[in-house]
């Protein structure tokens, strides 16, 4: 038979360059190295190997004289009844029967030992592989969990640390709140001590400020023409005293203390007549005897830098709002819209808010 027309029944090489050996039966070649027969046989000489004559290949070794037994067999008798099927015939075309593989030749023990060692060697190099790459994963999550836990005390600390603060804040805030209040409560007393103080004072502003002056015989000019005179034991002290604000060009107030409230309080009523009585020619500078331009003369009460204060923001108020009278008594505040309306107290900053 010639290479071209044989059929390979080992592998799929099918090259004839190999030593092979056909089968007796069905001519099917085998290269000698894919068949027990040929890898347990000994090199004879001249390197050839022995190949047992009249050898079949393992497909025709397997099969049974199933003829032979089924011609013996009862059911297979002669009977007129029974229906012999011919012989199938043979598909046109039909490929070569399969051969055997060599995987089918190997025993049980053989491919265990190769599936076994197939397993072994990937175990090594999962274990390799695992060991090469997941060791920095390993030390990488040691380091990320040892951060995560000093950042855990830290927050932990600071959420302690937090809450400490924001509890002293909200003591400090209420010690604030308590101490304004008593500041402003200190401060209303101590306004009330200062204008107590100041009880018998009056303050003469825009007076023209002259040198070598005489403060006290001003004074008494005033008083002779309020008709009001004085005399020199009902004047305990009288001066200019400082500016609060040095940029202004009014000249320095006088404060005159008289020796009790009652003088200064009929001092003040007889200034309020005499303005009332003359609306033309109120009480101003030429009346005592200044020369040059004549400039008003008022006289009030001595208020506390607070109750100036007041005094300022409450007239300027009354202004806007047109309110047509503002005036302070004893030291106090008052307001009154018109003529007839009710006087609105000032006591404090709060109490502005009344005037509208």
């Amino acid at each position: 038979m010639s290479l071209d027309n044989l059929v390979w029944g080992c592998c799929s090489l099918g090259i004839a360059d190999n030593k092979y050996i056909c089968c007796e039966k069905c001519g099917t070649a085998y290269h000698l190295d894919c068949i027990p027969v040929g890898r347990n046989c000994d090199e004879g000489q001249g390197g050839d190997v022995a190949v047992p004559t009249n050898w079949c290949c393992p497909v025709c070794t397997s099969q049974k004289p199933y003829a032979a037994k089924r011609d013996n067999t009862p059911v297979h008798s002669n009977v007129s009844n029974v229906t012999v099927r011919p012989q199938k015939r043979q598909a046109m075309n039909s490929p070569p029967a399969t051969a055997t593989s060599p995987v089918q030749l190997m025993s049980r023990d053989d491919i265990r030992d190769i599936i076994n060692e197939c397993l072994s060697n990937t175990e090594d190099k999962l274990k390799w592989h695992f060991k090469t790459e997941l060791d920095p994963i390993k030390k990488d999550m040691a380091e990320m969990d040892a951060s995560i836990k000093f950042i855990s005390k830290q927050y932990e600390d600071m959420r302690v640390s937090q809450t400490n603060i924001n509890k002293s804040i909200s003591e400090l805030q209420a010690e604030n709140i308590d101490s304004k209040a008593t500041i402003q409560d200190l401060s209303t007393r101590i306004n009330h001590l200062e204008q107590r103080a100041r009880a018998t004072n009056i303050e003469l502003q825009c007076v023209p400020e002259k040198k070598s002056e005489n403060i006290m015989q001003i004074v008494t000019r005033i008083g002779t023409v309020i008709q009001y005179p004085l005399k020199s034991e009902h004047i305990h002290s009288c001066s200019r005293i400082a500016k609060l604000n040095k940029t202004n060009n009014r000249p320095r107030s006088i404060v005159v203390q008289f020796n009790n409230q009652k003088t200064r309080d009929q001092y003040l009523a007889a200034v309020s007549n005499y303005n009332k009585s003359n609306p033309e020619d109120k009480l101003n500078s030429s009346h005592i005897g200044l020369d040059g331009t004549k400039t008003p003369i008022y006289i009030v009460e001595h208020l506390s830098t607070a109750t100036k204060a007041l005094h300022a923001a409450a007239r300027k108020l009354a202004k806007e709002k047109s309110y047509k009278h503002i005036w302070t008594r004893d030291g106090r505040v008052y307001v009154r819209k018109t003529d007839t309306s009710e006087y609105i107290f000032i006591r404090d900053q709060e109490a502005l808010r009344k005037i509208v």
